[in-house]
């Protein structure tokens, strides 16, 4: 019942602010007078703050704000921070976050990670430990322990937790990487050369008919789609006990043409549904019409980002030298935004059995595909 986005060789995270993203996003004619795009980010995450705060400190009262959307709203802040490179007050946002709600897994684990940048390992360590306590199939909190025990000194519970990320995602050639260098510092070489031709395995596989992952999914991309079960042709995993799963993808690529100090671009988007990575149980009692109905709905949410974020690339002015890092940033607050929409496109419609806000989720859906 969740889905996982994946974005074109970006690894730099955004700041997601729900529906107040469109009033922050920034234009310029001329780069002198531009700001790095993080610090209007963080601005608008912190007026979001303040509006929820004042909404929920209000007579009137019109909405009541939950613990989840304010904690969520000082980790949008946070993200926003951390583009900056201002690490402390990002720690001070995440801070707010975990007090407010303490079982926000992410902000555990982003808070760990600044800290392992910071080389304090033991705290890092604590932060990876509690966001598995509250997410323990997350295969990339393993990883990251493993990376932190390691440079901490304690290589048997790093390749503890090699195994236990590749028992969740056996499909990563980095952690089976990872795995054989740290088995061959411990003097196991045979089966640091298992691991090591295994990640080969799998890197030969993912570069199968010179096609690199976007291209694949360029190609079987569909901007509109209607899913069946017999779309989800992935093998459940022993590991959890949902009864369905959705993976799609969201890649871009884009070209630019340089003139002084703006530059043109040009963009393609797209998304695909990952067959293979996809699965359902069967057989059980749960009304799989209405279930097949919420899992469209994740993959619709794909759609709608790709909508926007199609948009918000063509409506940027971009400088000549720092437009690869201003689209990074545009698809780091978009690709956070959707996923704050995902967690609670979940979290009201309770994975389908809430049929009232399943519905009212539809005819959103309905309304943002079909204008």
């Amino acid at each position: 019942m969740h889905s996982t986005l994946k974005a074109l060789a970006i690894l730099i995270p955004g700041v997601g602010i729900g529906l107040f993203l469109g009033a922050y996003l920034w234009q310029h004619d001329h780069a002198q007078n531009q700001q790095p795009m993080a610090h209007y980010q963080a601005r608008s995450a912190q007026n979001l703050i303040e509006i929820i705060q004042t909404k929920k400190h209000s007579k009137a009262k019109p909405k009541t704000i939950s613990a989840f959307d304010l904690a969520e709203a000082y980790y949008n802040a946070a993200w926003a921070y951390y583009l900056e490179k201002n690490y402390e007050q990002a720690i001070a946002n995440f801070d707010k976050a975990i007090a407010i709600y303490p079982r926000h897994h992410a902000a555990y684990s982003v808070r760990g990670t600044i800290k392992y940048n910071s080389e304090d390992y033991e705290a890092a360590l604590k932060d990876y430990d509690r966001a598995i306590s509250l997410q323990p199939e997350d295969d990339t909190y393993y990883r990251n322990r493993a990376l932190t025990h390691q440079k901490n000194g304690t290589p048997a519970a790093a390749l503890k937790d090699y195994d236990r990320a590749i028992a969740l995602n056996p499909n990563k050639a980095e952690y089976y990487q990872g795995r054989a260098a740290l088995k061959n510092t411990l003097g196991d070489v045979l089966n640091s050369e298992k691991d090591y031709a295994q990640a080969q395995t799998l890197l030969h596989q993912e570069g199968s008919e010179n096609k690199p992952p976007q291209a694949r999914c360029k190609a079987n991309s569909e901007a509109t789609k209607t899913l069946t079960w017999d779309d989800f042709k992935g093998t459940p995993p022993a590991e959890n006990d949902y009864t369905a799963y959705t993976y799609w993808d969201v890649f871009y690529t884009y070209s630019v043409d340089l003139s002084q100090d703006t530059v043109a671009c040009r963009f393609e988007v797209w998304r695909c549904f990952d067959h293979e990575k996809s699965w359902v149980r069967k057989g059980r009692n749960d009304d799989y019409s209405r279930l097949l109905k919420h899992e469209q709905g994740h993959y619709d949410i794909a759609q709608i980002f790709v909508k926007e974020l199609h948009k918000t690339f063509a409506s940027t002015t971009y400088s000549a030298k720092n437009y690869d890092q201003e689209i990074q940033t545009i698809f780091g607050t978009l690709l956070q935004k959707y996923r704050t929409i995902e967690k609670r496109y979940d979290r009201e419609t309770e994975h389908y059995a809430h049929r009232e806000n399943q519905n009212a989720w539809n005819e959103y859906f309905q309304k943002e595909l079909n204008p």
